[in-house]
């Protein structure tokens, strides 16, 4: 079955899509391949399929000898250990021991790492016998476990009490849903492999809920150069994928993480009901959720920033933000619209602002790093744009963004020293039409779409770059797709959207748009008090609460989801998914899960997940 020339995907069933997967990571190392330069996933997946196991032991070896250190080598090492230790050799066994025994691991800085650091220590030293094990931390291994089952709890707790810092993400999905994957399926401690299930639950049914057509839409806590744009190209679409069938799978299928995956996918299925959120477009959906900000470690009064986001979707565009300011140091994405493409694969379906902050100080807030090299190493680290002044992803602390339903409002009041003082909107090359109307908006049409576009200050056109190498700054390219940059430190960017079955024309679009009311001014600060299409009043000033119809919101008054398919109130732990008659409820309080069918008297009995026939694990070390 070939991944490109399927076009629809939503007629396969789950079994299909993941032997799809796992053919596609096999397809990496054809038989006459030279396995001596795999890395320890890749290796773990030849060895699972029963492939080249005296190379695949001698390409083991070869990797121990230089041991990295950190969650992204422990996790490879633990899926080797558990996943494929009926083809590993007793000295290749010994050699995995030894390696816990004498390499030092670093746990990372962000809630990413720390899962997967944590999840891997804690089926590392489940592993071990105390008597027979020395840790490079000096604990046994019965200590490592209770320190690693310790904080995965507090992550849980917090999580499904307060909000994940790394909300929505569009790659960091896989180093989430791999960890905990791995603990489904290797955990002995029945509590641990069921919170572990249930944080899986959570997890997807997220994804299920701000996903349109299979593609994640924003904000998103962390994104890169090209899928904030090209909103299609991301980890979460791989997700999308295989679990739901609802959208083409991405370029990684077959990358680090999509060999990870295709060795763990078989010990979870997700629920029914996540599944029907996920592959029913929505008539209407609203969700107003809490999420936190990463952890702050100096210059705060705070550790976590609380972050409301907003997501408003409909079968032919969805629009998403949270309030603006500071959220994460480098990679955030504050809001969008997007529209849906029927074929989304090298589409930029979007249109958004943004201030192209970057500061020492925000690093300082969010990382423990010196402060002298950080910035300038950024963008050989994965994130090429950091200090470019065309750059589209990163959040600023003088953006503030105010939502109702399909319009939002964001103001900038950018000081005179910030690096680079200007707003850069992005306009599709897949925004058709594009024409201005007599009071200054730009409208135009995207899919099955109308948007229309106010910047409030003048504006310049640039090309959009994007950087198709994280790893190099040096790989920036052009784009169809262009820039309208305001050299204005006090300016905003107001944008409306409305299906396009709901006007005869653009045209009459347009002129509805016009005849909206509409005021504006930039002194002292930016404002805007307007009439949206829905016939709803928003008043919005920098630094002032926005009132909608007359009123303020309280953020303080959200609770952790509020919406059409996910509800939970803040700091209950107690999470309701819900379509039609079918509910999930996870009581992470009480580690139990319930499912009811609303529409008859009895409670659903849910079924098992499946499973991988047992396998003889062989004995362990001591």
């Amino acid at each position: 079955m070939s991944t490109q020339d399927r076009q629809d995907w939503s007629s396969t069933s789950y079994e299909d899509r993941l032997e799809v997967l796992v053919e596609a990571t096999a397809r990496r190392f054809p038989d006459d391949a030279d396995i001596a330069g795999a890395n320890l996933a890749e290796v773990a997946m030849l060895l699972r399929a029963g492939r080249d196991v005296d190379a695949c032991n001698a390409a083991v070896i070869t990797n121990l000898e230089h041991p990295g250190t950190g969650p992204f080598w422990m996790m490879p090492l633990v899926m080797l250990t558990y996943g494929a230790r009926q083809h590993l050799a007793p000295d290749t066994l010994d050699r995995i021991a030894r390696s816990w025994e004498t390499v030092r691991q670093q746990r990372g800085d962000t809630e990413n790492h720390w899962v997967l650091y944590h999840a891997s220590l804690y089926l590392a030293a489940q592993e071990y016998d105390d008597d027979r094990m020395s840790w490079n931390n000096g604990l046994t291994s019965a200590e490592n476990m209770a320190e690693a089952k310790e904080w995965l709890g507090v992550w849980i707790h917090g999580a499904t009490r307060l909000g994940q810092s790394e909300y929505n993400p569009t790659h960091y999905v896989a180093e989430y849903a791999v960890p905990l994957l791995m603990l489904v399926a290797w955990a002995r401690e029945p509590e641990v492999a069921d919170a572990a299930r249930m944080m899986l639950d959570f997890l997807f049914a997220e994804l299920a809920t701000v996903s349109l057509h299979g593609v994640l839409r924003g904000p998103n806590s962390r994104t890169d150069d090209v899928s904030v744009v090209e909103r299609w190209s991301a980890m979460a679409s791989l997700y999308s994928w295989l679990l739901f069938g609802t959208t083409h799978p991405p370029s990684s299928l077959d990358d680090w993480w999509g060999t990870a995956l295709a060795q763990l996918a078989h010990t979870y299925r997700p629920p029914e009901v996540i599944r029907r959120i996920a592959v029913s477009p929505p008539a209407e959906r609203l969700q107003r959720d809490r999420a936190r900000s990463r952890r702050m470690l100096r210059g705060s009064d705070v550790e976590f920033r609380s972050v409301c986001k907003t997501q408003y979707l409909r079968p032919e565009y969805a629009v998403g933000s949270t309030q603006g300011g500071l959220s994460d140091a480098i990679q955030g994405h504050a809001w969008d619209v997007t529209w849906h493409e029927t074929d989304p694969r090298g589409m930029h379906p979007t249109l958004f602002s943004t201030h192209p902050h970057h500061s020492g100080a925000v690093l300082q807030k969010f990382f423990s790093s010196p402060p002298e090299p950080m910035a300038l190493s950024i963008p050989f680290e994965g994130k090429p744009s950091y200090l470019e002044p065309d750059k589209l992803i990163g959040v600023s602390p003088y953006e503030e963004v105010s939502q109702d339903l399909d319009t939002v409002v964001a103001l900038y009041a950018i000081p005179e020293d910030s690096p680079h003082p200007h707003v850069n909107t992005f306009l599709s090359k897949d925004l058709r039409d594009v024409t201005t109307t007599p009071t200054g908006w730009l409208v135009g049409r995207g899919g099955d779409a109308f948007v229309a576009l106010r910047v409030l200050t003048p504006y310049d056109v640039a090309p959009h770059r994007t950087w198709p190498t994280p790893w190099d700054p040096a790989s920036a390219r052009e784009t169809e797709s262009r820039l309208l940059v305001t050299r204005h430190r006090r300016t905003g960017t107001v944008v409306q959207v409305a299906r396009a079955s709901d006007h005869e024309s653009l045209e009459a679009f347009a002129d509805a748009v016009d005849a909206c009311a509409f005021e504006h001014g930039v002194e002292p600060r930016p404002w805007v008090r307007m009439t949206t299409l829905r016939n709803r009043r928003i008043e919005a000033e920098h630094g002032r609460a926005t009132l909608i119809e007359g009123a303020a919101d309280d953020p303080s008054s959200w609770q952790l989801f509020e919406g059409t398919h996910m509800t939970s109130t803040l700091g209950s732990g107690r999470v309701s998914i819900r379509h039609g008659d079918l509910e999930r409820v996870l009581d992470f309080a009480s580690l139990t899960t319930q499912d009811h069918d609303h529409g008859q008297a009895a409670p659903r009995v849910p079924q098992p997940a499946p499973t991988e026939p047992a396998r003889d694990r062989g004995p362990r070390r001591g």
